[in-house]
């Protein structure tokens, strides 16, 4: 009896032990996604890393290729949302095409350091037009 109960108490510490290590593996790699709209109305953790996203206004991109640093502004849907992003990293070749633009990174007061970038482009299949 004393050696079942052994048995039996040493699986779960050991089960234990192993739901903390991947819990805790959890919590420092989940990225939180938000919307323009969302950011504006929330506190966020300096800390915190998060991932965004916003159609690029056009005008606002500045590129520097010899740091490289890469900096425009990002608007939500609807246009009254913005927000100025940094990202010291080589510009994406279809950037300047893209539809939206998806950062992952932290929000420093007013401006979003961005450590990754996605950009999403317009599709090349578009619809043909009709025949009269």
């Amino acid at each position: 009896m004393r050696k079942k109960y052994q048995v039996f108490l040493g699986v779960g510490v050991i089960g234990g032990v192993l739901i903390y290590l991947f819990l805790s593996s959890l919590s420092g790699t989940t990225v939180y996604y938000y919307t323009l709209d969302e950011l504006k109305d929330k506190e966020i953790d300096p800390a915190q890393r998060i991932r965004i996203s916003g159609e690029l206004v056009e005008d606002s991109v500045r590129y520097d290729p010899a740091k490289p640093l890469l900096e425009f502004v990002l608007r939500s849907k609807d246009g009254r949302v913005r927000i100025s992003v940094s990202y010291e990293d080589v510009m994406p070749d279809n950037f300047l095409r893209s539809e939206e633009v998806v950062v992952t990174g932290y929000l420093k007061g007013e401006r979003f350091v961005a450590e990754s970038m996605l950009v999403k482009c317009p599709s090349r299949y578009e619809a043909e037009p009709e025949e009269p």
